[in-house]
């Protein structure tokens, strides 16, 4: 959400914090698991974030998510002078229009304050890339460590 900014991003943190906060119901595995079809591809890596999800305390996990949607670090991050590695994914909304461009674009316009960004999207994995797109992911990261050292 590009323009979005802190005051008109609450009401809707609030919305979503408050409703992960009500009690679990009986079907909270169930939609849990229909909610990580779109994040994650093989079954067993499924099974496994779901199994995250039932595990996590409700009440931290509601509050950490409060706290990522209401906090603005597009300009922040311009301190920061490492060498800094983003690696993204849109694979999971192209039936919704995303294209690789579209969706680079946008992750683009988060990280313009961020000197010395380098930014890849995988075209395979959805929101998981280190299971989805573990050649990707590790192509990527192994370099970035090797260069470092």
């Amino acid at each position: 959400m590009p323009g979005a900014t802190e005051e008109s991003i609450k009401p809707i943190a609030e919305n979503m914090r408050n409703m992960m906060n009500q009690p679990r119901s009986e079907t909270f595995e169930a939609q849990q698991r229909i909610m990580m079809t779109s994040m994650v591809t093989a079954e067993e890596d499924i099974e496994t974030s779901v199994q995250w999800s039932v595990d996590s305390d409700p009440a931290t996990v509601a509050q950490a998510m409060y706290e990522l949607w209401t906090h603005d670090l597009r300009d922040d991050i311009a301190v920061i002078k490492a060498p800094t590695l983003v690696l993204g994914a849109w694979i999971a909304y192209k039936d919704y229009g995303a294209t690789h461009q579209s969706v680079k674009s946008a992750y683009s316009a988060q990280f313009t304050q961020l000197e010395g960004t380098e930014l890849y999207l995988t075209d395979k994995g959805k929101h998981f890339i280190m299971w989805d797109d573990e050649e990707f992911f590790f192509e990527h990261l192994d370099r970035v460590l090797v260069a470092a050292h």
